[in-house]
């Protein structure tokens, strides 16, 4: 289709840190290699929202997860993992969910950086899918490998024109 690089899903039945063995990342490799294609972004399903049961460490096994993309996405050459935020949850106060998305993120970053691996943060279905909430917790997040994966989609569905500006998109490219 002309395009030089393909963002990997980091799930079944794509790849799965549960199924990926050295030998799978292999064949990845020689796919790639052969198609003349680059994975420069692993993606990752998440959701730091923190709305779960406290005895189930459910953030401890989402960081082990990303962990385990970072890992992957070193051996195929990717520098960034692709996130999510978090979903609204009917009773939980949005300062809640903000506090927890923007305290998991940071260990993210932090948990990536020594990877190599930058995490881009996509304005999604989730918190911050509005372009100044995004910019606003970029910056809450504060850490230089965290950065936007812009996705033009939502604001578009959301009728935020403005977003793709050039003077506001270049804040988000630094």
């Amino acid at each position: 289709l002309g395009y030089d690089s393909v963002m990997i899903a980091g799930k079944r039945p794509h790849l799965s840190p549960l199924d990926t063995t050295p030998e799978r990342l292999e064949e990845i490799r020689r796919a790639l290699q052969q198609a003349n294609m680059r994975c420069p972004v692993i993606a990752a399903y998440t959701d730091f929202g923190g709305s779960n049961p406290a005895e189930v460490p459910y953030l401890e096994m989402q960081l082990a997860f990303l962990e385990s993309l970072c890992r992957i996405g070193r051996e195929l050459g990717a520098s960034v993992l692709r996130v999510f935020t978090a979903y609204e949850v009917p009773g939980q106060s949005p300062q809640a969910t903000w506090k927890s998305v923007v305290t998991s993120l940071r260990e993210a970053c932090d948990r990536a950086a020594a990877f190599g691996i930058t995490v881009a943060i996509q304005n999604h279905h989730d918190i911050a899918v509005d372009s100044d909430a995004l910019l606003e917790l970029l910056a809450d997040i504060d850490r230089p490998n965290c950065k936007v994966g812009f996705d033009a989609w939502s604001p578009a569905l959301r009728g935020e024109d403005g977003f793709i500006q050039r003077e506001r998109f270049a804040i988000i490219a630094d």
